[in-house]
């Protein structure tokens, strides 16, 4: 029962999740969704860092903040802005208490670091739901030049942080050239949405699986997971566009 609940804040399916959102349902909905997911895991790795104790104690038994829950209240969190639906609320509240109830039972975090991991959270879904608009708002251009000097500011900051950071570059860049050239519009056919997936999920799988197999250096990390966010929110994208499977805004589309 522990492990099944821990796969809802594990990295790499929340990134799935955030994909199938992008690709199937709500395409800056999911957008936005990786951002989040991206910020909070590498701030976590950040803070945590910043917090070890000198000299560390070795053991591996630095718990600050609780990663598992302000994962949980990131992802799931923002969620809550996007879909303002009662069942949803209380699904994803519950996933966030009971994600908290098992780290503090099965862990050895306390609730302090359960509180920290929770507002954390918070806090990086409040700037990043209130800076949307501004975001948005920003020439192309400059929004695309923003998507690549960010994350790397990032990685130079905290290269342990590259797998994360990297991500973030590729889902911003990869949204900012989709929505100039590729202007994918999500179908409303099921089997379409359904092969959709299924391309974008074995691409992704098969792009994630590369990653077991390179030297641990940050710069290659950094890159792997920026092709990971260029398939979620651009490749696939052009892709489905040219098989059919989804239309692009602006093109004429005949009536079948």
């Amino acid at each position: 029962m522990v492990m099944g609940w821990t796969v809802f804040t594990n990295d790499w399916f929340l990134v799935v999740i955030a994909a199938l959102l992008y690709w199937t349902m709500d395409k800056p909905a999911g957008g936005r969704l990786l951002i989040v997911l991206a910020l909070s895991i590498y701030f976590h790795g950040l803070i945590k860092q910043m917090f070890l104790p000198v000299p560390a104690d070795g053991n591996g038994g630095f718990t600050f903040p609780a990663k598992q829950v302000q994962t949980a209240v990131a992802f799931w969190g923002y969620l809550l802005f996007e879909f303002r639906d009662r069942r949803f609320t209380w699904l994803s509240l519950a996933i966030i208490m009971i994600a908290a109830g098992i780290t503090l039972i099965y862990t050895s975090h306390t609730l302090e670091d359960i509180f920290m991991g929770g507002m954390i959270g918070a806090f990086i879904v409040y700037v990043v739901y209130r800076s949307m608009d501004w975001i948005g708002s920003m020439p192309e251009p400059f929004l695309f030049s923003f998507s690549l000097v960010f994350p790397s500011s990032l990685l130079l900051l905290f290269p342990d942080g590259a797998l994360y950071a990297g991500l973030l570059l590729g889902s911003g860049a990869g949204y900012s050239v989709e929505r100039l050239k590729c202007r994918m519009t999500v179908t409303k056919e099921v089997y379409k949405k359904v092969i959709t997936a299924v391309i974008g999920g074995v691409g992704l799988l098969l792009i994630i699986a590369v990653g077991s197999l390179l030297p641990a250096v940050s710069v290659l990390f950094f890159l792997h997971a920026a092709l990971v966010g260029l398939w979620i929110t651009l490749f696939l994208p052009f892709v489905s566009v040219r098989l059919g499977l989804n239309q692009q805004s602006g093109k004429f589309q005949t009536p079948e």
